[in-house]
């Protein structure tokens, strides 16, 4: 396939906007199960008109069913299985496994893409998904071009990456700030975006707000690279920017000039200008902006030099027209392989008078209102001459043009039927618990707040050699960190080995990027609550992957826990100052910069709330929540509970482990999380 420029489609009328300024496929959501449930996003009805609009063009259409579900929403996803197997749609976007493992058994050659909620920003995660039998991976948009450019040579699938528009601050897919703060997801498709206000870091205002992303000056090497689709942001924008986006990246790819579709495109929308910060690899304070006034008064400038958005980019058709005598007219059209014929009302003769050559050719060049401009028209005739002044009308070789034309359109939409199989979601019975009183781990962040705790301990795996003697290896869980960019994959899977030689054997994952190569180097594989199990079924795709003990997703309520039935031992972290966003450039970097940091600064909200911020080998950092998250003295029915240590000093953990252990009510504020109450 060649490289598509993928556009945004909250709407219909921003997917026509999208086809007309060029895309060679858009992305768009129906009004359950999409990220961008903010957007208008599409009915059944309007998804089948869709694919046959863009069908006739040559376009690709994509569906995004890219949010974590409930267990009582599975059967509504095999109901939109069979329905996108019979429209025919050409992908659907997906972050849940569960969603994922419907859609194979529904309608298997249905192609699957790996979103960009999944946080794949490693070789390791893009091979996870190949061998799962996705076709695509929506790579991480916090990449660089070296690091994209090694993915996508060694995957083995397409790889499509985001260049133009809204960065989230946050790896997509483990940011939970909207969730905790007002109970909407991003996970769900809720996302409030609290990263667009104004949180202060030092003296800098907005530093959770990133410029949009412009990458049109790397699309040759995008391509010289093997990436297979050009991603464009923007489902919520105006149909304007979805047109002038498309445009701007059509014409980059096709090598013609774009400075004029550029300038409108920095009018449309911007915040503040725009940034390549990541694919650069230049993370620094540049990166950062927020819409200002200025922006919103160059968006309307904008759109009225915009002004009519027409098809800008149409289908080229040669038309053939067979005169002969006794018989009917006959117009062929034909484009892309695809042959129509049509032919006149009325059979001429020697008494019939026929327009000339050129007015039969100026008659079917009049494709104004359609996808199509005839490029060539070849006439071959068994007349001799004809009559200016014809009997026969030119209305009826436009009748015969228009005929043709639709019968055109219809035969490039059309798309071979796909088999969908008969699929029932298993019932999921009642959880019978294990334990009432479940027990308990900790996780910390440093070896020295162990102290004399001697159940199950999970510590970052470049702190194992700093363990206490008295804690028994077998008792410890290693943690991979939550990121690890491709130049520092091997090096850890070495460094794991290691220590593996050392008697340690057990090592937990916040992603799925590892469990296939950890069960292949021999470890026994946890699941970290951020791999944003909420379903059952989900649960079980994990399992099959090697994973036998599982975390859930901070997310869930535990009112679903009933319809969990698992081989595995399962559990949540019940304290802790949970991670909210995990982010590849430092807000403090920008305002203080590192050496003045020390690895464990804030930032504050409007209300002067701090918000701790966990740098880890000045790699990636964890935004930590304002209040721990704590169910201490509360009964949960899971077979153990985490109790998440970060800052915290070696008096307190031991302190709160106690408190945890004789079922003591909390004496600090606190939160319960999201676990009692229905996340959006």
């Amino acid at each position: 396939m060649n490289v598509e420029i993928l556009s945004p489609a909250g709407s219909f009328e921003h997917l026509r906007a999208a086809v007309y300024g060029g895309a060679d496929g858009v992305y768009l959501g129906t009004k359950e199960f999409s990220a961008r449930q903010s957007a208008l996003n599409f009915t059944l009805a309007e998804l089948e008109e869709a694919v046959i609009f863009c069908h006739g063009r040559g376009v690709r259409v994509y569906v995004a069913v890219n949010t974590l579900v409930k267990t009582s929403e599975l059967e509504g996803i095999a109901s939109l299985a069979r329905e996108f197997g019979r429209i025919n749609v050409d992908g659907v976007i997906v972050q849940d496994l569960a969603v994922a493992k419907i859609f194979k058994e529904v309608c298997p050659s249905l192609p699957l893409h790996g979103s960009t909620q999944m946080a794949i920003h490693n070789l390791s995660g893009a091979l996870a998904l190949k061998n799962m039998g996705f076709s695509r991976v929506v790579l991480a948009r916090e990449l660089t071009f070296s690091e994209i450019k090694e993915i996508t040579e060694k995957c083995g699938i397409e790889t499509e990456v985001f260049v133009h528009g809204a960065h989230c601050m946050s790896a997509s897919g483990i940011c939970y700030m909207s969730s905790f703060i007002g109970g909407r997801s991003g996970n769900r498709g809720r996302c409030a975006q609290p990263c667009r206000l104004d949180f202060k870091a030092g003296k800098n205002s907005f530093c959770l707000s990133l410029k949009d992303m412009c990458y049109v000056n790397y699309v040759d090497a995008l391509k010289e690279a093997g990436v297979s689709s050009l991603k464009i942001e923007g489902r919520m924008k105006r149909p304007e920017y979805a047109y002038i986006a498309s445009k701007t990246y059509k014409k980059a790819l096709l090598g013609e000039n774009f400075t004029d579709e550029l300038r409108m495109l920095k009018g449309i929308f911007s915040r503040s200008g725009f940034t390549d910060g990541y694919i650069s690899g230049k993370r620094d304070g540049n990166m950062f902006g927020y819409r200002k006034k200025e922006d919103v008064e160059a968006a309307s400038r904008a759109i009225k030099e915009i002004g009519k958005i027409e098809e800008s980019f149409k289908i080229p058709v040669t038309a053939n027209v067979e005169i002969k005598k006794n018989e009917k007219i006959k117009l062929t059209f034909s484009s892309k392989g695809k042959i129509v014929s049509v032919y006149s009302d009325a059979i001429v003769n020697e008494k019939t008078y026929l327009p000339s050559n050129d007015r039969i050719e100026s008659a079917l060049k009049k494709t104004g209102g359609t996808p199509f401009f005839v490029e060539s028209v070849c006439i071959n005739s068994d007349f001799e001459s004809f009559d200016s002044e014809s009997a026969f009308p030119v209305s009826s070789l436009n009748k015969m043009r228009r005929e043709g034309l639709d019968s055109l359109f219809l035969a490039l939409a059309e798309r071979k039927k796909r088999e969908i199989n008969e699929y029932s979601v298993p019932s999921f019975e009642i959880r019978k618990t294990k334990k009432i009183r479940p027990e308990i781990r900790i996780r910390v962040e440093k070896a020295s707040q162990i102290g004399d705790f001697f159940g199950k301990v999970i510590i970052p795996y470049s702190e194992a050699s700093d363990i206490p003697p008295s804690v028994d290896k077998e008792s410890v869980i290693l943690e991979i960190p939550f990121l690890v960019y491709p130049m520092d994959e091997e090096k850890m899977k070495a460094e794991l080995l290691a220590l593996k030689g050392k008697g340690f054997t057990k090592v937990i994952c916040e992603n799925i990027s590892f469990v296939s190569a950890l069960k292949e180097m021999g470890f026994s594989v946890f699941g970290g609550g951020y791999m944003n199990i909420v379903n059952p079924m989900s649960l079980l795709e994990y399992e099959k992957m090697g994973v036998s003990d599982i975390t859930l997703s901070p997310e869930i309520n535990l009112g679903d826990l009933s319809s969990f039935q698992s081989r595995s031992n399962i559990g949540i972290i019940s304290y802790g100052y949970l991670p909210v966003m995990q982010f590849r450039n430092c807000p403090l970097k920008a305002s203080v910069g590192c050496d003045k940091c020390g690895g464990n600064g804030y930032i504050t909200d409007r209300l002067k709330k701090e918000f701790h911020l966990l740098c880890h080998n000045k790699k990636y950092v964890s935004l930590l929540n304002t209040v721990p998250v704590s169910l201490s003295g509360r009964e949960i029915f899971v077979d153990f509970q985490t109790l998440y240590f970060t800052n915290e000093t070696p008096n307190q953990v031991k302190n709160i482990i106690n408190q945890f252990i004789k079922g003591k009510e909390p004496d600090y504020p606190h939160t319960k999380g999201l676990y009692f109450r229905k996340v959006l």
